[in-house]
C-alpha cells in the first residue's frame, strides 16, 4: 500500500515545536539555524 504525502507533511504544530528547540540551541544564532528558523516562519505563515 502506498503513504498518502499528507502523512508525510508535517502539522503546523510540529513545525512550532522545532522552532521552539532551533532558537534554544546554543549556536541560534548561525546561519543555517537562522535559515530553518526563516523557513519555519514562511512555512508557518501560509
Amino acid at each position: 500500500m502506498w503513504e498518502s504525502p499528507a502523512e508525510l507533511i508535517p502539522s503546523n504544530e510540529q513545525i512550532a515545536e522545532v522552532k521552539k528547540i532551533l532558537v534554544a540551541r546554543p549556536d541560534a544564532e548561525g546561519s543555517v539555524v537562522l535559515k530553518l528558523v526563516a523557513e519555519s516562519d514562511d512555512y508557518l505563515a501560509v
